[in-house]
């Protein structure tokens, strides 16, 4: 009876592992990177749902450093789960996304680069959010 046990747990864990999201490491943005991406923006999260096997993000754009320059309000999908590379941002946080497509479907992941703004986001890089932002500035 252990052994099953044992089985299924070393069974859930290679599993979980071989289906995690994999991205390739981006490092400093530069003008190739920047010209990969339809939409950048600084916005604040202002409405998440789901719509199947998509996460629909609304967000309140704060700052629009490319594409989609009149819009106060942006939506853009993620994946919903996060062994597909989806980001989830929560209502009220500030981000940095970096997003492909059209106005009426702009998409974005974590191989992206964006981000949260919020100091107490599992993933936020202070030097990185500092950096992206200057370079965007400088960029406008």
């Amino acid at each position: 009876m252990k052994l099953k046990y044992s089985l299924l747990i070393i069974f859930l864990i290679t599993s979980k592992i071989a289906s995690s999201c994999k991205c390739m490491a981006l490092g400093k943005i530069d003008d190739k990177q920047y010209d990969q991406y339809e939409l950048i923006v600084k916005g604040r999260i202002i409405k998440v749902g789901i719509e199947g096997t998509k996460r629909s993000i609304s967000v309140k754009v704060l700052n629009c450093f490319k594409g989609s320059e009149k819009a106060d309000t942006v939506f853009i999908s993620t994946p919903i789960d996060g062994a597909a590379c989806g980001i989830s941002p929560k209502v009220g946080e500030k981000w940095l996304l970096f997003a492909n497509g059209s106005a009426e479907n702009y998409t974005t992941s974590m191989c992206t680069r964006s981000k949260s703004m919020s100091s107490n986001a599992e993933n936020f890089n202070k030097k990185e959010v500092r950096s992206d932002l200057k370079y965007l500035k400088r960029k406008n």
